[in-house]
């Protein structure tokens, strides 16, 4: 893959919080009711991060080589981060190679929405992404491509269902271009509420110059 990364390190976990937003305009007319529109396909997450003294140094390195809020890194999700047997959508390909989507669906109990999207950064630092069609692990082999997207070797037949299960990543950028680093003795550093917001794959492609396999 040409998309390659900064990750914040997984042990910032401790005490982590992060906003849930989509962006909606709501118009009242005289009766009374409200016009809604979605500026956004996807919410956008953001993170608030303490930083504890074993991974100061790191995240020096990575706000640094980053110049603040040029250069995406990819976060944990650490309220969600797992996904299992997640069916993914038909992309691309031709006869002798399949290109998958992967992507997540999230059905309440409840009513009759869903909400589908897409997983930009799958991680397999600490557990392998693997197949599945029609719930049989996948026998063939595959690549995983820059966006989320996995080619497929041997190509399923028509109708197949497709399913991945693993860990992912999101796309970020710092909030500000200051970091206040804390000494809380010497030798002893903290760094408090850092900022991240999440990115979409256009500004994702924008930022870092790597094309989408599909386009």
């Amino acid at each position: 893959m040409s998309l390659n990364l900064p990750i914040i390190p997984y042990k910032v976990s401790t005490g982590a919080e992060y906003d849930l937003t989509w962006n909606t305009v709501v118009n009242t007319n005289e009766g009374g009711i409200s016009g809604r529109k979605a500026f956004q396909q996807w919410p956008a997450r953001q993170f608030h991060l303490t930083v504890g003294p074993g991974e100061v140094s790191e995240f020096r390195k990575i706000f640094l080589a980053c110049m603040g809020r040029v250069s995406p890194v990819g976060v944990r999700d650490w309220s969600d981060y797992q996904f299992t047997d997640q069916v993914l959508s038909l992309g691309g390909g031709g006869t002798s190679t399949a290109i998958y989507q992967l992507q997540e669906t999230f059905t309440p109990a409840t009513g009759s929405l869903s909400f589908v999207q897409p997983i930009l950064l799958p991680d397999q630092t600490e557990v392998a992404l693997t197949l599945k069609v029609n719930g049989s692990p996948y026998g063939g082999s595959f690549s995983v491509l820059d966006y989320g997207y996995v080619e497929l070797l041997t190509p399923p037949a028509s109708g197949d269902v497709v399913t991945a299960s693993g860990e992912k990543l999101v796309p970020c950028c710092f909030m500000t271009d200051d970091m206040t680093i804390k000494v809380l003795k010497d030798g002893l550093l903290e760094i408090q509420d850092v900022q991240l917001r999440e990115i979409f794959k256009e500004e994702l492609i924008d930022l870092t110059g790597v094309a989408d396999p599909l386009a």
